[in-house]
């Protein structure tokens, strides 16, 4: 909580402090039954005092910031530092602004007000009010040393200013009139806010490509992946180094290396993403196996996993792509045939549907969603045409649900009638 600057030293009620007996030290209880009423010292945790949401550790608890015991207040040394705690939570002030709830009470000041003709001394204190075991607002009050009169100020947030958190999200480019490009960065000052494991998803769009469609035996596959926070504020997540770990599985989704196996993960640290901005890397897998084996020439997919911490919840969201190795089918080589996704969608109900193109005599096509094989359609009768137009349609099945946030991989295999086979696959978002 702020706290409040004085002009004037007071040390006369260093000894009526001292002499007084305190109404009571409270250590406050979420899990007290009714609500707590603590001062004119208490003990409360930490993290109800953070309500800047500064990244950083919370954890343990805070005790009232009395500064009366290092100050002077002239008319003050006839009162008990009991007397003036009950003087203050009795005003009518008071009691109308809390109205049933529970208190600690988090700083004990004082406040001179001065001007032509008069001065005015004043007792500042501050609480964080209590409901159902939680902060709900907080509260300032004014005690008027020489009228005794108490005036109370609620506030539904801290109040005061807030120390800035300075982000820099991405450069943005811009080119001018004169053909100059230029390269700038915003930053982002502010207080950086929690998400929940449901907002995450929402907030923070994940995605994961490789450089290529095709690599050839043996060539490191280039990885790149991103997670943007897609909000309008600069989010607090804690990230480690597992947040971004990658998986290889073949084209049924069994494993075939787990980056995160090979990674000492370390603790989290803050690492807050501004809008626009947030995570990013560029990994190359050998083409190995977690044993160490070089893998064959096939189609496999990478999974990257992203997982980091937010308000102290853990979250998780994953991207998935698909990329060539070698020859589909090593034991005929190269084929000419090819088949093309023109267009691709999956409905709400999980209908996949692909518009095809093929440039030779088709026999079947083999379609796989996100790792899972949906079925076979035979074409077999289908001649001497050198395209066909054709319309596969599958059923996702409970093994891959519908996901209206994250597009699908959809892989198809197109096997011919001169037994060569073509692999294609596209990456449709369900419609609304």
């Amino acid at each position: 909580m702020p706290g409040y600057s004085s002009r004037i030293l007071l040390v006369a009620v260093v000894a009526i402090i001292a002499a007084s007996s305190l109404v009571g030290v409270t250590i406050y209880s979420q899990d007290a039954g009714t609500q707590e009423q603590s001062g004119p010292i208490s003990t409360w945790p930490a993290s109800w005092s953070n309500f800047c949401n500064i990244p950083g550790d919370n954890s343990g608890n805070d005790t009232t910031n009395n500064s009366l015991a290092n100050n002077y207040t002239p008319g003050l040394g006839n009162i008990t530092f009991d007397q003036l705690y009950l003087k203050i939570i009795n005003s009518q002030s008071f009691q109308n602004v809390t109205n049933g709830k529970g208190w600690v009470t988090t700083y004990w000041g004082t406040q001179e007000e001065s001007g032509p003709g008069y001065s005015d001394s004043y007792v500042v204190t501050q609480f964080i009010l209590i409901s159902a075991g939680k902060p709900n607002g907080y509260l300032t009050t004014h005690y008027d040393v020489a009228t005794e009169n108490v005036t109370a100020n609620y506030q539904q947030s801290g109040g005061g200013s807030c120390p800035a958190i300075d982000v820099i999200g991405p450069s943005e480019t811009s080119t001018s009139n004169s053909g100059t490009t230029n390269s700038t960065s915003n930053v982002y000052q502010g207080t950086a806010v929690t998400i929940s494991p449901v907002e995450f998803t929402s907030v923070f769009w994940s995605e994961v490509n490789v450089e290529q469609a095709i690599y050839n035996i043996g060539q490191p596959v280039e990885i790149l992946t991103a997670l943007t926070n897609e909000g309008s504020q600069v989010v607090d997540i804690e990230t480690n180094s597992c947040s971004l770990s990658y998986k290889i599985l073949n084209l049924t989704d069994n494993l075939v290396y787990n980056s995160a196996a090979h990674t000492s993960c370390g603790s989290y640290e803050d690492n807050p993403a501004a809008p626009r901005g947030g995570l990013g890397s560029i990994v190359y897998w050998n083409q190995t196996s977690d044993s160490g084996r070089k893998v064959g020439a096939g189609v496999y997919q990478v999974v990257e996993t992203f997982q980091l911490v937010s308000g102290g919840q853990e979250m998780n969201q994953t991207a998935r792509s698909v990329f060539q190795i070698g020859a589909t089918s090593p034991s005929s080589g190269s084929s000419p045939d090819q088949i093309t996704i023109q267009s691709s969608s999956v409905s709400p109900a999980g209908l996949v549907s692909a518009n095809l193109v093929t440039t030779s005599n088709l026999d079947s096509i083999h379609m796989y969603a996100n790792g899972v094989s949906l079925g076979t359609k035979n074409y077999t009768g289908l001649c001497c045409s050198i395209t066909y137009e054709l319309t596969i349609n599958l059923q996702l099945n409970q093994t891959v649900p519908v996901d209206s946030h994250r597009p699908y991989v959809i892989v198809l295999i197109g096997t011919f009638e001169d037994g060569s086979t073509s692999v294609t696959w596209a990456s449709p978002i369900p419609s609304n």
